[in-house]
């Protein structure tokens, strides 16, 4: 009967690992992001090279979706030990999970739809028809639109997560505060009204693995509390926001 009232929480030393690792992957993948540089582009990169350019890049981005996948279970993790019916935890819930939607839309493209596109084009970079090219000029600016939206609702997301975790109380406000700050810096980078390249892409990554490593070492120091191993029927936070 009491066990079904409280029903045990998922493990926060989980939750901590994928959050944190994933945040590092993220950052670690995005630069070997592959692309093709300006000299690249000015001297006329063979259709041979631009094809391994872009098979290259089909699988980065497969492999980036799965680690979003990942991620998107660990902040999951997170809001179950934080307690999902507090308003702000929900709300970074369905944030993020926006986010992660958004984002793999943009990778969908990115990978997926522009290689279909390159793969039309039978001799070079050059013979591509005019339809092709159009429809990648489309592609790059709804990429561009769906990642600024996705990292946008991720920052909101994670500043959530970063509030809610005040209530925790003594030590962990430290990492909530930072964690808040590291969330919410990427936003300038997105409003900027630049393009989202590596380079930035590399930015934003390296401040929001920052919130990740705040939420793993939070979460990892909970974990080894006697008190939360007795109480593990308990979330971390009883306060309502």
């Amino acid at each position: 009967m009491t066990a079904a009232a409280h029903p045990m929480p998922p493990p926060a030393r989980l939750a901590a690992a994928l959050v944190g690792c994933t945040a590092l992957l993220e950052v670690a993948l995005v630069t070997h992001h592959p692309v093709v540089s300006r000299a690249e582009q000015e001297s006329g990169i063979p259709f041979g090279g631009l094809a391994a350019i872009m098979q290259t890049n089909l699988t980065f981005h497969a492999v980036l979706m799965l680690i979003v996948v990942g991620q998107l279970l660990g902040l999951f993790l997170l809001a179950r030990r934080l307690g999902l019916d507090r308003p702000l935890v929900l709300v970074g819930t369905i944030f993020c999970s926006l986010a992660a939607a958004l984002l793999v839309i943009a990778m969908t493209f990115d990978g997926f739809v522009v290689y279909e596109l390159i793969s039309r084009c039978n001799a070079s970079a050059a013979g591509c028809t005019a339809a092709t090219a159009d429809g990648l000029r489309l592609m790059a600016a709804v990429i561009q639109g769906f990642t600024k939206l996705g990292f946008g609702a991720q920052c909101f997301g994670f500043v959530a997560f970063g509030i809610a975790s005040w209530s925790l109380g003594g030590k962990a406000r430290i990492a909530a505060a930072a964690s808040v700050m590291a969330a919410a810096a990427p936003v300038a980078i997105l409003m900027s009204g630049d393009y989202v390249g590596p380079e930035q892409l590399t930015q934003i990554l390296a401040l929001l693995a920052g919130w990740g490593l705040c939420m793993a070492a939070m979460l990892a120091a909970e974990s080894f509390k006697p008190s939360a191993k007795s109480a593990g029927a308990a979330p971390l936070v009883a306060a309502k926001d």
